[in-house]
C-alpha cells in the first residue's frame, strides 16, 4: 500500500513536470545548446575532435537596466565577448511582489541559508543516485531537467508561475520552497535508510552463502537424502574435513567409535580448503565419535536438518532480491522527478536572491537586467573586466574578497562583495566522479 501511494504521487509529479517542460523563457529567446559535447582542435594541419569539459560553475550578474534593459545587456555582452571571456544569456527574473524593506533584509540572509541548504541536499541526492543507479545504461538521463541537461536548463531557465505565483509575497514564496526542500530532504533520508537496510539484509544473506563451511548457511547444499531422519537409534553427523586430511578421514572414520555405519560417509560439498562429509553413527556413541574426530582435526558441525527451514532460507534471499528489484524500479522514478524538482527549486531560489539583492542595490523600481555568464577563459580576467566596467555603481565601497567587504556586510556573513549583484551556480556535485560526464 505504501509503495502504491508513492507510485501514484510520482505519477502526478511526472504529469505536472511534463506540462511545465514545454514553456520557454521568452518568445524571442534563442534556445541554442550552450555546450556541445565535442569541439575540434587542429595541429600541423591535422584536426581532432575531443570531448569538451562541462563547466563547474556559471555566474549570475545583475546590473542596472539603464538606459534600457536591452541596451544594458548589449553593452555587457560587447564588453565580455570582445575577449571571448564568457557566453552570456539573459537570466529571466519576473516582477515579484516586493514587500517591506525589513522583509527584504530578512530574506537576504534567509535565502542565503536556503541556497546553501538546497545545494547540500542536491549533493546528497546525487550521491544517492550514484549508489542506486550504478551501472544503469541511461545513467546521465537521471540528471536532466525537462529533457535538458542541467547546463542547458539553466541557460533556458523559465520561471514556473504555477509553483511560484508571482502575485504571492516574497516571504510566502520563500516559505513554500523551504517546505519543499525540507520534504525532499526528509523523504530522501527515509528512502536511503530503507534502501540501505534492504541492501544490508541481502548482503548478510549472501555472506551466509559464501562464508566458510563452519559458518555459512547449508541451504542449497545439504539435502534430505544426506540424512537419516526420525530414527530413534541412528543420527547423521556433518564433518568438516581439511582437504589435506581427506585420505585420513576415509581411512579412519569407521574406527572413531563403536557402531559407525560402514561406508556411510559421502562427500556433500567442498570449497577451496575444506570438504563437507556426512557420517551415520549410533546416537549413544555420537559424543565419543565427535571427541575422537576433533583429536584428528576434523570439525563436527552441529546441525539438525529441517526441510521447512531450508526452504525458508532459500526463499528469504529470493524475496529480498525481488524486493530490491521492485524498490529500485520505484526509486529510479522517485529520484528522477525529485532531482528535477530539487534542481528547479534551487535555480528559482537563485532568481529570488537576484531579485531581492537587485531591489536593495538599485531601488524599488526593479529596473535591472540579470545575466547568466558561462565563463570561458580566465575567471580572474573576467572578474577584473566586470569590476572595471561597473566600478561606478558603488565607488564608496571596496569590493573583492572578505578583507575588502564593508564592515556591516561582514556582520551579515558576506564573504565577497562587488559593485554589481553577483551569485554563482556551482555544479561541483557533477564533477565528483568521472562517470558523471558520459
Amino acid at each position: 500500500m505504501k509503495q502504491e501511494k508513492l507510485l501514484e504521487h510520482i505519477a502526478n509529479v511526472e504529469k505536472e513536470q511534463a506540462t511545465f517542460g514545454s514553456l520557454r523563457p521568452c518568445d524571442s529567446c534563442e534556445l541554442v545548446n550552450p555546450f556541445q559535447k565535442t569541439d575540434t582542435w587542429c595541429y600541423n594541419c591535422l584536426c581532432f575532435r575531443r570531448n569538451r569539459k562541462k563547466p563547474k560553475q556559471f555566474w549570475i550578474v545583475s546590473i542596472p537596466g539603464e538606459p534600457s534593459k536591452e541596451e544594458a545587456f548589449r553593452t555587457f555582452n560587447e564588453a565580455t565577448q570582445a575577449n571571448k571571456l564568457s557566453i552570456n544569456y539573459k537570466f529571466h527574473v519576473p516582477e515579484l511582489k516586493i514587500g517591506t524593506l525589513d522583509e527584504l533584509m530578512y530574506l537576504t540572509e534567509e535565502l542565503r541559508f536556503l541556497d546553501d541548504y538546497t545545494e547540500d541536499v542536491l549533493h546528497r541526492l546525487v550521491e544517492f543516485m550514484r549508489e542506486v543507479l550504478q551501472g544503469h545504461e541511461h545513467f546521465s538521463k537521471f540528471f536532466e531537467v525537462h529533457d535538458m541537461d542541467v547546463y542547458t536548463y539553466v541557460t533556458r531557465f523559465a520561471w514556473n508561475p504555477v509553483k511560484f505565483p508571482v502575485h504571492k509575497p516574497l516571504i510566502v514564496l520563500y516559505n513554500n520552497v523551504k517546505i519543499d526542500i525540507n520534504k525532499l530532504d526528509e523523504s530522501m533520508k527515509v528512502h536511503m535508510n530503507d534502501y540501505r537496510q534492504l541492501d544490508r539484509n541481502l548482503e548478510n544473506i549472501q555472506k551466509q552463502h559464501t562464508g566458510n563451511l563452519w559458518t555459512r548457511s547449508l541451504a542449497g547444499i545439504v539435502k534430505k537424502e544426506h540424512f537419516v531422519l526420525n530414527s530413534e537409534y541412528l543420527i547423521t553427523l556433518l564433518v568438516i574435513v581439511p582437504k589435506n586430511l581427506e585420505k585420513l578421514w576415509l581411512e579412519t572414520y569407521q574406527t572413531m567409535s563403536d557402531m559407525v555405519v560402514p561406508n556411510s560417509s559421502t562427500k556433500i560439498f567442498e570449497d577451496n580448503t575444506h570438504m563437507l562429509y556426512n557420517v551415520i553413527v549410533a546416537r549413544k556413541t555420537a559424543e565419543e565419535f565427535k571427541k575422537n574426530a576433533r583429536q584428528k582435526k576434523f570439525l563436527i558441525r552441529d546441525f539438525e536438518f529441517r526441510e521447512k527451514q531450508m526452504e525458508e532460507e532459500k526463499d528469504i534471499e529470493k524475496t529480498l532480491r525481488n524486493l530490491k528489484r521492485a524498490q529500485l524500479a520505484v526509486l529510479q522514478r522517485w529520484i528522477k522527478v525529485n532531482f528535477i524538482a530539487g534542481f528547479s527549486s534551487w535555480i528559482h531560489i537563485k532568481a529570488i536572491r537576484v531579485f531581492v539583492e537587485s531591489i536593495l542595490r538599485y531601488g524599488l523600481t526593479s529596473n535591472f537586467q540579470a545575466i547568466l555568464l558561462v565563463p570561458l577563459k580566465s575567471k580572474y580576467q573576467l572578474r577584473n573586466l566586470l569590476n572595471e566596467q561597473y566600478k561606478n555603481l558603488d565607488s564608496a565601497l571596496g569590493f573583492g574578497k572578505s578583507k575588502d567587504v564593508p564592515g556591516p556586510l561582514q556582520n551579515m556573513a558576506v564573504i565577497e562583495y562587488f559593485p554589481y549583484v553577483f551569485f554563482k551556480i556551482k555544479f561541483n556535485f557533477f564533477h565528483l566522479k568521472k562517470n558523471m560526464s558520459d
